[in-house]
């Protein structure tokens, strides 16, 4: 069972050609201008100013010399582009990293996830990290990564569910952070359909919605042209309601003295809430 280890054993200064991406994909994605949240320039500009502050976290590769990159991608991206600028070459540029022990891939992908959770990792990119440790070749359990993740095993089964189980048009637009967020509450619904063709009918729906009935002339937002005479039949109803809701009131004021003292709690609720719905 692949296990996440919190403990630093070693902290050192490498050079930054020694650190090697475990995976390309980041497990957490920024949307460009967010809120408290540094384009890679800032970052960059941040590291040239005050230095990197806070070290990578790394684990020992299989290349000697190498180390794997745990949790750190926008830093290392930073330091990249400042490399790049000032014409620096990586084997001379100094970095400070966390050696952690992680016994294969999996526990380090594992691990990428967990040094990220306490930042703000957006739903699609943990469905799309859940999906990937619960596939082949990893093939951890919910159990396995709720447990290290600190995440209910829900969480992690319905996201997973929901990356592996829709159409890559979908998934492409969820995980894309400049695009606008899909609702979980959608993608449960699309997830639950039976074909690929309903999901995507439903999601151009939400991207899209056209009222039935279109926009001809004349037409209300039903497009049958009769919100008149839905006003006049609805006024009758509502009176009618209303007229029940009191025969309701006043029967059971009159069976409030035979009951129970406990059931007379539960009556007097009742009355409230339909009281309440009366006034409407």
């Amino acid at each position: 069972m692949s296990k996440v280890n919190r403990e630093v054993v070693a902290t050192r200064v490498v050079y930054l050609s020694q650190i090697v991406p475990v995976d390309l994909f980041n497990v957490r994605t920024t949307v460009k201008g967010q809120k408290g949240e540094q384009s890679i320039e800032e970052l960059a500009d941040s590291i040239r100013r005050e230095g990197l502050i806070s070290p990578l976290t790394v684990s020992k590769s299989g290349t000697v010399d190498c180390y794997d990159l745990i949790s750190g991608y926008r830093r290392l991206e930073a330091m990249l582009l400042i490399c790049k600028d000032g014409q620096i070459d990586t084997d001379g540029y100094q970095v400070n990293v966390s050696v952690k022990e992680y016994g294969d891939l999996t526990s380090k992908l594992l691990g990428n996830y967990v040094e990220n959770v306490r930042n703000s990792v957006r739903p699609a990119d943990q469905a799309r990290r859940f999906a990937l440790l619960m596939g082949k070749p990893h093939e951890l359990s919910p159990a396995t990564i709720s447990g290290s993740a600190g995440v209910s095993r829900s969480h992690v089964s319905n996201l997973s569910r929901c990356w592996s189980g829709l159409p890559e048009e979908i998934t492409s637009h969820w995980a894309n952070p400049e695009l606008a967020d899909l609702p979980m509450a959608e993608l449960f619904k699309w997830v639950k359909l039976e074909s690929s063709d309903e999901q995507l009918a439903a999601f151009h729906e939400y991207l899209d919605p056209t009222p039935e009935g279109g926009d001809g002339e004349g037409a209300d937002e039903d497009g049958d042209g009769d919100d008149e005479g839905k006003a006049e039949s609805a006024a009758p109803a509502k009176k009618e309601i209303k007229e029940a809701i009191g025969r309701l009131l006043e029967k059971s004021a009159k069976m409030k003295d035979k009951l129970p003292l406990d059931e007379k709690g539960k009556l007097n609720a009742l009355q409230w809430v339909v009281g309440a719905r009366k006034r409407l």
